[in-house]
């Protein structure tokens, strides 16, 4: 059993980092240039009075260069990897991402009773690791799973599983304090009634926004005076906030209504956002407090302004969390096939090179927004109160083990 633990949270998520690596190397896939915009971007943010005046440039780069756009915090935290060599470095990241992933995998599994090194928890793994999401990720050398297993762990984690001197909240205001989206986790925070976290959270946002200004200085009053206000402007690359790759409501409606008002937009965003954060309250409420992590985190792509394919990883968590449940088995392994179609590509092809008629334009709708809809979808599945059941191999059934992060805080 110690081997198959092993096996399953170090030996493959080496496996598949040389896998990458191989890809990466033969041009088979991309070049991990996010990953090396953080590294550049690093080397450099001791010697650059302002890293965020122009775009990165390097060798390993688009010759046009590509804009930084994380905080002045994100600097120290990647120069560790500025030690080593740029593919090394790269490599290094990417073992450390799958680690954290196999760890999200663990976790969900034991918490409803699975075994975490079975055959099927390995194969989801795999399974997972060649879906839209998680190979975009890991071949663009992206952060977004480092920041969701760190909210996960920080506000699902019960206090059995989790650091004792560590105070809940305060690993989801670092997260936040890097890159600004996991912030949303304080409105969970306040409507759940979490007060105590709440006040962590914010005490680690502020945190590494106290850290940056003290390294660097100009970097931190550019980054609050300017580059917040102007991030959509620049993550979205210049002409991309409405194409497939960006599944946002906001990237949907900039499709399919270009000039929609702006009442019309803030209906849609808000509304979203109150049904999520009711949503998770109730869960909160009746001690499903994974869930509620999980609707709440994975609501979060729903609202950003650009949401690239590679910013989902909550909702690969909700496909695990309705794969692991027997009950819901059906409703997760149907989100995984169609996240290995690669739906948002594959829309944009119906669109685009099949012959025109309804029902074609409806099939290509539903895959160039699939991201989108399958977190509406699956987040209603998991949001059931059947789905925090188990049906057992032997046929029993047992409610969802308690705790799974329920806080005693209110």
């Amino acid at each position: 059993m110690l081997q198959q633990k092993y096996v399953i949270q170090y030996l493959l998520p080496l496996a598949m980092t040389l896998l990458f690596l191989c890809l990466a190397l033969s041009s088979l896939t991309y070049m991990p240039v996010d990953f090396f915009v953080y590294y550049d971007a690093a080397r450099q943010a001791f010697t650059t009075e302002n890293i965020y005046a122009h775009n990165i440039f390097s060798e390993r780069l688009p010759d046009e260069g590509l804009p930084f756009v994380y905080t002045p915090f994100t600097l120290l935290l990647i120069q560790p990897f500025t030690l080593l060599p740029p593919m090394l470095a790269w490599v290094t990241w990417t073992f450390v991402m799958l680690c954290g992933f196999a760890w999200a995998l663990r976790f969900l599994a034991r918490s409803i009773g699975h075994d975490p090194s079975s055959k099927f928890v390995i194969a989801l793994f795999l399974l997972l690791s060649g879906t839209t999401v998680i190979a975009q990720h890991l071949a663009f050398g992206q952060i977004n799973i480092l920041l969701a297993v760190a909210c996960l762990y920080d506000l699902a984690a019960n206090k059995t599983q989790r650091i004792s001197w560590l105070p809940r909240g305060l690993l989801t205001g670092i997260a936040a304090g890097i890159k600004l989206t996991p912030a949303f986790f304080l409105f969970y925070l306040l409507a759940t009634r979490q007060f105590r976290a709440a006040i962590w959270m914010c005490a680690g946002g502020l945190g590494t926004l106290a850290i940056g200004a003290v390294l660097f200085p100009v970097n931190t009053w550019h980054y609050l005076s300017v580059e917040i206000l102007s991030l959509s402007d620049k993550v979205d690359l210049g002409s991309n906030f409405a194409t497939s790759g960006n599944n946002s409501i906001s990237g949907a409606l900039a499709y399919f209504w270009a000039d929609a008002p702006l009442g019309v937009k803030a209906f849609f965003i808000l509304g979203v956002a109150a049904a999520a954060l009711a949503t998770a309250y109730h869960l909160h409420k009746a001690q499903r407090t994974l869930d509620a992590v999980l609707i709440a985190g994975a609501s979060i792509q729903l609202l950003s302004p650009v949401s690239w394919i590679h910013h989902w990883v909550f909702l690969v968590f909700i496909v695990l969390r309705l794969s692991l449940n027997a009950r819901t088995r059906r409703w997760g392994l149907a989100g995984l096939l169609f996240l290995l179609m690669q739906p948002t590509d594959l829309g944009d092809w119906v669109l685009t090179a099949l012959p025109e008629n309804i029902v074609l334009s409806a099939i290509g709708i539903v895959f160039r927004e699939g991201l989108l809809l399958l977190t509406l979808a699956l987040g209603i599945v998991l949001a059931r109160p059947s789905s925090s059941f188990e049906i057992s191999e032997t046929g029993t059934s047992s409610p969802a083990r308690l705790p799974e992060g329920q806080s005693s805080e209110r």
